[in-house]
């Protein structure tokens, strides 16, 4: 059960404002890597998704919350809150995205030698519409825990 902690904004006029922030038991930690992953239960051993959250260091240099889901064939695991990406000249454009690594689907590239998951990166597209357009082929990144 996350635990709620109060935070306070200030006073305007003679009225305190309150908002509810989170608060974590831990930071993060490694725990594992994503080749130890139960891909069919989305679950790293010894860290049950319903004790823990899991992250990825990806494009940044802190972890990045993920959630893995699987669906007839494989696992996903992908970041959950997007980020810019494809935004080398912001003032051009640039999208809402992030990463995704995925193993034991049916697309013709998932075949990553060793537990390697392949990597690729999202963006939305216009009109909605989710582009993988490229990767860093097949990884294995260490996977980070923080209680919740």
């Amino acid at each position: 059960m996350m635990q709620r902690r109060w935070v306070s904004f200030g006073f305007i006029g003679a009225i305190l404002l309150l908002a509810a922030a989170p608060a974590y038991a831990a930071g993060w930690v490694v725990c594992g890597t994503l080749s130890q992953f139960e891909t069919d239960k989305c679950t790293l051993p010894g860290y049950p998704p319903a004790q823990y959250e899991y992250a990825i260091v990806d494009l940044t240099d802190e972890p990045i919350r993920v959630m893995c889901s699987y669906w007839n064939h494989g696992a996903r695991v992908y970041n959950v809150s997007p980020f810019f990406v494809n935004a080398d000249n912001p003032t051009v454009d640039q999208y809402w995205g992030g990463f995704a690594y995925y193993r034991g689907t049916q697309s013709p590239g998932d075949n990553c030698p060793g537990g390697g998951w392949v990597h690729k990166y999202w963006f939305f597209y216009d009109g909605g519409k989710i582009g993988m357009p490229g990767g860093r082929g097949c990884l294995n990144p260490q996977v980070w825990c923080r209680a919740r």
